[in-house]
């Protein structure tokens, strides 16, 4: 009997039913369902991670800046730009520049160091009412805000002049006709000056880009609350743009993260010693009273 023509049910080809084409499909959705939380988070470490590898390359730059200027860091700069309305560059002498540019060639003038991965808006001034889309240009590369609390004063009875981030120094520049003219300017004070350098913060993730605390730093959030042209919807979201945190760099090199539910809407007074160095300031902070 010739068998080469029988029909085998190994042979047939067999079609998937609508339930088990469900189940594959059930069974995506909840790989699916798995795999997205775990490849958020890890797209969210690696910014947090991108963040503060700036954050240290930054810090190495001020160091290296401080070597070659006797230990001094750059002077204050109480403005947000680098670029003006042409796109041309300032530089340190500009009363607009960003606190930056002092360490820019030490990073080669690698300007995404000073970019946040998750950036948005810094505030805008001096550029208020300019097309947005040059503000972002321009501004993702100043993302950074530093301690801007300093004294007018070397007054060592001021706690600000004696333990703070900055302290007041003969400035001479060159007037007209070679005339040098002497002015007071602040400067970052040499680390070895600095009471404790790992309890005092230098820059962090901010919406300032230089921050004199009371209203616009972590121990005070209210300036932009209300009635600041619309910023107020989202300003704080730039202190705490990493999951809630502020990335914080401190004098001696380590980074902290202060979570929102730490510092609340309004700011938490007794981090004011972080940008004070201020030893009552010290004692709020550790629940002590500072006049016993």
């Amino acid at each position: 009997m010739d068998h080469r023509n029988a029909h085998h049910p190994s042979n047939l080809q067999r079609a998937f039913t609508l339930i088990e084409l469900l189940v594959v499909i059930a069974i995506i959705a909840l790989l699916t369902g798995i795999l997205l939380p775990s490849l958020g988070q890890a797209r969210e470490a690696a910014l947090t991670l991108k963040c503060k590898v700036n954050m240290r390359s930054i810090d190495f730059a001020m160091n290296l800046y401080r070597e070659d200027h006797r230990g001094w860091g750059g002077e204050s700069k109480n403005y947000g730009a680098r670029f003006d309305l042409n796109g041309l560059r300032f530089d340190t002498e500009d009363q607009f520049a960003y606190w930056g540019v002092f360490y820019d060639e030490y990073i080669n003038d690698a300007f995404e160091v000073w970019e946040d991965p998750k950036f948005q808006l810094m505030d805008p001034y001096p550029y208020w009412g300019t097309d947005i889309d040059f503000i972002y240009e321009t501004q993702r590369y100043q993302s950074y805000g530093i301690n801007g609390l300093r004294t007018s004063t070397n007054d060592n009875s001021d706690p600000v002049a004696r333990y703070g981030l900055w302290r007041n120094a003969a400035k001479e520049i060159e007037g007209r006709g070679g005339v040098i003219v002497r002015s007071n300017a602040s400067y970052l004070r040499p680390l070895s000056q600095l009471r404790r350098p790992n309890d005092m913060i230098v820059f962090q993730d901010a919406f300032e880009h230089q921050m004199e605390t009371g209203n616009d730093a972590l121990d005070g959030l209210t300036q932009y609350d209300s009635n600041y042209g619309g910023l107020e919807d989202y300003w704080e979201d730039a202190y705490f743009r990493h999951n809630d945190d502020s990335h914080t760099m401190f004098a001696d090199g380590h980074i902290e993260e202060f979570n929102r539910k730490e510092v609340t809407d309004d700011g938490n007074e007794d981090l004011r010693y972080y940008y004070s160095g201020d030893p009552q300031d010290q004692l709020r902070l550790e629940g002590r009273d500072p006049n016993p």
